[in-house]
């Protein structure tokens, strides 16, 4: 089993057609796809050293939204071309911990994470020190059980509920809607419907978009971030 068993690859690591000249180049990381916004979990524990947008100069020009942890070994995990990041500089977290929404911010086709995995911290975040990121897993961790891919898939939608509950939770306190909205989310009985407008509302928040406070749900398309 593959440490990427459950993604699409769209383009390994290594040579390649670049997307946007066609000139062969060297493909520097992983380019994995779940879906659009997908709560993508770390792939391994460690500290963030950087977590917001990559910039010309940081060592992740054109890689859009960045979170870029260092594992206990002294390597750089980054995930590239988010939507937006879940995680804070400084912070500490587990394998399986979400860092952000897969998206397609920088310099990018279309909605995907690119994974990379860099063999240093200096300078520039190890820029141009990157490793096989499959390899390099496959070196240092078992490959994960199905317990191990629950656990994952728990953190990711625990995720969603945590996010759904501050928001609601915080409008219902201000007198803004019926407690019958938290309590769907306690209980998780939220509709199909439902669950889809209460994401579209957690997308916007983070994005700053202020909604509809007599409604939770009622977010425009336009509002949404597609």
């Amino acid at each position: 089993m593959s440490v990427f068993d459950g993604w699409k690859v769209t383009s390994p690591y290594g040579y390649r057609s670049d997307p946007f000249t066609g000139s062969q180049v060297f493909h520097t990381g992983i380019d994995l796809v779940k879906y659009h916004k997908y709560p993508i979990p770390a792939f391994v524990g460690g500290v963030v050293l950087f977590a917001g947008e990559g910039v010309a100069g940081t060592g992740f020009g054109g890689y859009g939204n960045v979170v870029a942890l260092r594992d206990d070994a002294g390597y750089v995990h980054c995930y590239c071309h988010l939507d937006s990041v879940a995680a804070a500089k400084g912070q500490t977290l587990s394998k399986g911990d979400i860092v952000g929404n897969q998206g397609t911010t920088g310099r990018s086709t279309g909605s995907h994470l690119h994974y990379e995995v860099r063999a240093k911290d200096a300078p520039s975040y190890g820029y141009g020190s990157h490793v096989d990121p499959g390899e390099y897993l496959e070196s240092i961790q078992t490959l994960p059980t199905e317990e191990d891919e629950d656990n994952m898939a728990i953190k990711a939608e625990n995720w969603f509920w945590k996010q759904a509950y501050n928001i609601l939770g915080k409008a219902y306190n201000e007198g803004k809607i019926d407690w019958q909205w938290c309590q769907k989310v306690l209980d998780r009985t939220l509709s199909a419907w439902e669950y889809a407008h209460v994401l579209a509302v957690i997308e916007a928040r983070t994005k700053g978009v202020d909604v509809d406070s007599e409604n939770p749900a009622a977010v425009g398309p336009d509002q949404r971030g597609k």
